[in-house]
């Protein structure tokens, strides 16, 4: 089989404007069928977020090339057909005053700070969305695609790619609550007090109950039944395989069995990624076991409480005259601030295993009708060609798609470029807003920095920098996470060495003594769980996965933001 290079293809950006390569959430290029379907839930869920909290950024375009995700923000306003890039200043100013469009727009974000609109949503998520989203996610999964005859098997197929779209759109429709008032808080906190977004969002310790838990509620009700159970401790503890660790333990009569099962039907099919390509838990069982084990001798949930005193030290910085402000702006943004890991966890994560369950099923039925060689390759097809192979189209070929895989596994962003089209711009000021207008818009903006901005590489052979954003020193052993399966080989005080992490990492998240990202800023995923969890952390070193080999005894910094490698 022939395969692709970087040199056999093209990068040409799909419009006008800059289009700027997605590097937080991933190291390599997605499938077809991922990147068709997030696309458009992303689409549609961002588009409608913004016009509810009144952005000045009316959608985020967003195209698959090659298996890269390439994205632009565009500006409320600008005509069908612009650059993506915003208009002079000059035109903007003028826009805010003539253009009816804007006018109302301007209008939804006084109404939507003032009204604080995050409680409403929130009130919405918890009563309405989360609770649906839940029940279909039980119904599909209910569901044994593998048993289906095939026209009722692609019957599910299409059901679980709708609803992909579906939670794609939720998880990015919920954006804007959970970003502003966190970003708000941040936004005059840092001015009054002078401290770092990472120094403030230390107050949030505890704050984000899933992001300190096994990825489910539940969780503390089963690590509770293991502790009151010598039997199912030993079990756990011993040198079974992990997968049947799980199936007995399943077995047992009582809490421990009951919990367990209400733990996997929550947690099983939770991609632990952002692509089909990625497993889902069942299908790493050690990851599952190891991250038990770590939460049934680790810390209870209480311990993860904030620290008094550090609000104290916080609050005391704060001008007298605007405590009270900063104590109302606090209190907002910690109602939300749980939003943000369950917008993934009961959205798109559960969703995109369910549809890899599914089409995993296809696979292997298109293998049986002799229409495949390998389950697997099914993986890299589209939906829509899913279909016709079931309908005994003859394309794409098995070779087609070994092709796509290869590609798909061995390319990284290194071999795409940065950005397609015209170079990247700063965001234009905007404080020519009215005033509650400029504040959300300057909360967005301040909270999205947070999660994406790195500060650029600072490498040796034996030490790589970046952002400290939890303090403390420990020293252990290395363990590279590159793909999903990785997570499997975790074992209780590693150092996880990513590229970036996810919600979906919580499984481990109990065994880790530290964590260190390539990307990421003050806010992203590992910096938050972190802080939550109290252990060591670094985050956008860019590159401690190529410096730092998988077994070697490092120390993490978290307070200098230096690894070292020691051996």
């Amino acid at each position: 089989m022939q395969s692709l290079t970087s040199s056999d293809v093209k990068f040409e950006a799909p419009g006008p404007g800059s289009w700027e390569l997605e590097t937080a959430h991933t190291h390599r290029p997605g499938s077809r069928y991922s990147s068709e379907l997030f696309i458009a839930g992303l689409s549609a869920g961002f588009t409608e977020g913004a016009a509810r909290y009144g952005l000045m950024i009316d959608a985020m375009r967003a195209v698959s090339i090659h298996g890269f995700m390439y994205s632009q923000l565009v500006p409320f306003g600008a005509p069908a057909g612009a650059s993506g890039s915003p208009p002079p200043l000059f035109l903007m100013k003028l826009m805010t005053r003539l253009h009816p469009g804007i006018r109302r727009r301007l209008n939804v974000s006084k109404q939507a700070l003032e009204g604080k609109r995050w409680r409403e949503d929130l009130r919405y998520w918890d009563t309405v969305e989360k609770p649906a989203a839940i029940r279909a996610h039980l119904a599909l999964q209910a569901v044994e695609p593998s048993t289906l005859p095939t026209a009722e098997l692609e019957t599910h197929l299409v059901a679980c790619r709708d609803h992909l779209v579906a939670m794609a759109r939720l998880h990015h429709l919920y954006n804007v609550a959970h970003i502003l008032p966190v970003g708000d808080f941040l936004v005059h906190a840092q001015r009054w007090t002078g401290k770092s977004a990472g120094e403030l969002a230390r107050l949030f310790k505890g704050d984000s109950p899933l992001s300190a838990q096994l990825a489910t509620q539940e969780t503390p009700a089963l690590i509770q039944a293991l502790r009151a159970d010598a039997a199912a401790r030993e079990l756990l503890f011993s040198n079974t395989p992990a997968k049947q660790v799980l199936e007995q333990l399943v077995a047992m009569p009582g809490a421990v069995g009951e919990q367990l099962r209400t733990y996997l039907e929550w947690v099983g099919y939770r991609s632990l990624g952002y692509d089909i390509s990625d497993q889902y838990a069942l299908e790493v069982p050690e990851a599952l076991v190891h991250g038990i084990q770590g939460a049934v001798t680790g810390r209870t949930q209480t311990e993860g409480a904030s620290n008094p005193r550090l609000m104290e030290q916080v609050r005391e910085a704060v001008p007298e005259a605007h405590r009270q402000e900063f104590d109302e702006l606090f209190a907002e943004a910690r109602l939300v601030y749980r939003l943000r890991d369950e917008r993934n966890t009961y959205s798109d994560g559960w969703a995109l295993g369910l549809a890899r369950r599914a089409v995993l099923a296809v696979g292997a039925r298109l293998k049986e009708l002799g229409r495949l060689t390998d389950a697997e390759l099914a993986i890299d097809a589209s939906h829509e060609e899913l279909l016709g192979l079931l309908r005994a189209a003859n394309h794409p070929t098995s070779e087609e798609l070994q092709r796509r895989a290869q590609w798909r596994k061995t390319k990284t962003h290194a071999d795409a470029p940065p950005w397609l089209g015209a170079p990247p711009s700063p965001p234009p000021p905007m404080d020519f807003l009215p005033p509650a207008a400029l504040r959300v818009n300057n909360a967005i903006m301040f909270y999205m920095q947070g999660v994406f901005e790195s500060p650029p590489a600072q490498t040796t052979e034996t030490s790589v920098r970046g952002l400290p954003v939890s303090p403390g020193i420990y020293e252990g052993i290395a363990r590279i996470v590159k793909e999903q399966t990785d997570l499997g080989r975790i074992e209780k005080g590693d150092v996880l060495v990513a590229a970036t992490t996810s919600p979906y990492f919580n499984v481990v998240l109990p065994l880790l003594g530290a964590i260190v990202t390539d990307r990421g800023g003050q806010l992203c995923h590992a910096a938050i769980v972190t802080r939550e969890y109290g252990i060591p952390g670094i985050v956008g070193t860019r590159e401690a996965t190529k410096v730092v080999r998988d077994g070697a005894r490092v120390r993490v910094n978290g307070t200098t933001g230096e690894l070292q490698v020691l051996s």
